[in-house]
């Protein structure tokens, strides 16, 4: 009976300590819950649920690496997997926040979104064999539309082009509002 107890309080802890997160220092979490923002956290502890929660945005002074995939049209209407790597950084993280709230967007939007519209503006045969075609076209809007965001872009790569079947139905991704399609980002209040 004892032993059991013993094992229900470990299971317990256990389970119970999965929940808490850290953030470190000069970095910032922002969690959605059920793609809704949910908070911003800054350095401490927190409690997490992986079931429920997903951190969308982390800005930090330091270096922060980061790996995307998704499915992009182009030109031609043909659609693209296309894996990309970018490392990026905050010099001035409530800048960024600031930025965010007012631009509503988040940075995976904006990374997302600069290879939506490089895609949008080669054909499938401009990068099928090679990605320099895409990273020539991508590069100049993620730093525009990341700057504009206070957030600096310190390397940028891809990865991987896979075209898709045009017999296959998959969904592609669309960005938010951008400053390659409308002008400057579009600032609310």
């Amino acid at each position: 009976m004892e032993s059991a107890i013993i094992y229900i309080i470990f299971f317990v802890v256990i389970i119970s300590l999965s929940f808490i997160r850290k953030v470190p220092t000069n970095t910032v979490l922002i969690i959605d819950r059920h793609s809704h923002y949910l908070k911003t956290k800054r350095r401490g502890f927190y409690f997490f649920n992986p079931a429920t929660d997903k951190i969308t945005t982390e800005i930090a002074k330091r270096h922060i690496t980061k790996q995307y995939i998704d499915n992009f049209e182009t030109h031609d209407g043909y659609i693209a997997r296309i894996a990309f790597t970018v490392e990026y950084h905050a010099e001035n993280i409530e800048a960024v926040l600031q930025a965010l709230a007012s631009a509503r967007r988040s940075v995976d939007d904006v990374m997302n979104g600069a290879i939506y519209w490089a895609a949008r503006n080669l054909s499938l045969s401009d990068f099928k064999n090679t990605s320099i075609a895409l990273m020539n076209e991508a590069r100049p809007i993620l730093i525009s539309e990341s700057g504009e965001l206070e957030v600096k872009i310190d390397q940028f790569y891809i990865n991987n082009i896979t075209p898709i079947p045009s017999s296959a139905h998959v969904p592609v991704f669309r960005p938010h509002t951008s400053s390659y399609s409308l002008g400057p980002i579009q600032m609310y209040k």
